[in-house]
């Protein structure tokens, strides 16, 4: 488990087989000619020369070669707030942990509260050990039963665990490799205008001084479809490519079912986190409880925060910061590009009987 020494807890896809074909068409693939398949056959390289995590307790051949101290068969996630960035997932991660019945993951020392396990190729290859001991141990068996002879796991958790990572909703192999570790995980993302998300984003590099960001405009930026600058185009890409929501939500479908996402109104939990935990604690199927005394709104800060013995424990300075106003050529621009994503992502939103945000109907009739 730990960077891939137990090999048999790991399943290959192919990596023999398809490797040196597919890094030769890479290679003959240029994203600088304006190829479709550029990106796709990146992401191929970099599936089929890494190996998947699977969940060993449930396969018996694996749980037997599982040293004696590491075996966890109850501490891998229930649940993962998957992003994207900038739309509010610390907060609903705090609020979730209000439960009595959901814990979340530990810190790690590169990331903080975000472990980042399934987007961050080098976190990936530590291991499943490594991930699994930043998970908190429960020790009461939550009703999971191991039936060996069919090689399932029937779960019905009575205690759930959540991990956040906000970079899992638009990377390339997130969705799989969660899959392939936790089949019938419980994923929530969180939507805000792609648009807010962007500046968002850019002001986030900005404050913290972020080298291209302090060099060039928002309007600048996002203006320019070709940019050489390799800096430039980098922070371009975050600024725009996680608000393609339609494009990343339709990966996270290729491997769940629609009842295994939640999708959060990000506007919502804002202004109506109550309301929000409501769905939520629906979603995972937890024993409801009333947020109306576990939230508040903090008159100083201006959003809701958690109540923690009795005080309100609001984020730190880095959240909920004001903005000046975003240049109007620029959302112009912005509203042109994202447009025919959010006509996409209202189709698959229908489709999933989820209720449109505001944002979106007022993106869809402008």
């Amino acid at each position: 488990l730990s960077r891939q020494k137990s090999s048999g807890l790991w399943c290959s896809v192919g990596e023999r087989l398809f490797q040196l074909p597919i890094i030769w068409l890479s290679r003959q693939t240029s994203p600088s000619a304006g190829s479709l398949l550029a990106e796709p056959v990146k992401c191929m390289v970099r599936m089929y020369t890494h190996l998947l995590a699977q969940d060993p307790c449930r396969d018996p051949r694996h749980y037997a070669i599982w040293s004696d101290e590491r075996r966890r068969c109850f501490n891998l996630p229930n649940a993962l707030i998957v992003g994207p960035q900038k739309t509010g997932t610390t907060a609903l991660l705090n609020f979730m942990t209000l439960h009595p019945k959901i814990s979340r993951n530990h810190n790690t020392a590169r990331h903080f509260e975000e472990m980042q396990f399934f987007s961050n190729d080098q976190n990936y290859l530590n291991g499943l050990d490594w991930y699994m001991r930043h998970m908190p141990m429960i020790h009461v068996e939550r009703n999971r039963t191991i039936t060996y002879n069919v090689s399932t796991l029937i779960t019905k958790p009575s205690h759930f665990i959540v991990e956040k990572s906000a970079t899992y909703f638009d990377s390339y192999l997130a969705p799989l490799r969660a899959w392939r570790l936790m089949p019938s995980v419980k994923v929530i993302a969180i939507l805000v205008d792609p648009i807010k998300r962007a500046y968002s984003w850019y002001q986030h590099q900005l404050a913290h001084k972020d080298d291209v960001a302090t060099r060039v405009t928002f309007k600048s930026l996002v203006g320019r479809k070709h940019n050489r600058h390799h800096g430039r185009a980098s922070l371009r890409s975050r600024c725009l490519y996680p608000g393609q929501y339609s494009t990343h939500l339709k990966r996270w479908l290729a491997f769940l079912t629609p009842s295994q996402i939640h999708i959060v109104d990000g506007d919502q939990l804002v202004t109506d986190p109550v309301t929000v935990m409501d769905g939520v604690q629906k979603f995972l199927g937890v024993k409801h409880i009333d947020y109306t005394k576990l939230i508040k709104k903090s008159e100083t800060k201006g959003f809701f925060c958690p109540v923690v013995l009795g005080k309100l424990q609001c984020l730190g300075q880095g959240k909920g910061r004001k903005y000046p106003s975003m240049d109007a050529a620029a959302k112009s621009a912005l509203e042109k590009f994202f447009l025919p994503f959010n006509r996409q992502l209202a189709i698959m939103l229908q489709s999933m009987n989820v209720p449109h945000p505001r944002w979106l109907k007022a993106s869809i009739r402008a």
